[in-house]
């Protein structure tokens, strides 16, 4: 299974940002942060791959200060592998 998460150094933004997904009907989760992101909030966003595009375009409108990049995960023979995009 792959997945991207949008990490955040707020809270507050985190959850903003996954309410506006919720608000435009894209599927969104709040999730830990991965460790291979670095020091952060604790909170980030997960989003499904064929939602990216509009994950984007919003994170985009909504100019979130705290917002510290996307990480891709993939599953491989149940391992998860994590990448900074």
């Amino acid at each position: 299974m792959e997945y991207y998460i949008a990490v955040f150094w707020s809270r507050a933004e985190a959850l903003s940002f996954a309410n506006n997904l919720r608000m435009r009907s894209i599927p969104s989760a709040i999730v830990p942060t991965p460790k291979e992101a670095g020091r952060t909030c604790g909170l980030s966003v997960k989003i499904l791959p064929e939602y990216l595009s509009m994950a984007k375009e919003i994170l985009g409108n909504l100019n979130y200060s705290s917002f510290g990049g996307w990480i891709r995960t993939v599953t491989i023979n149940g391992r998860n592998m994590v990448v900074r995009v």
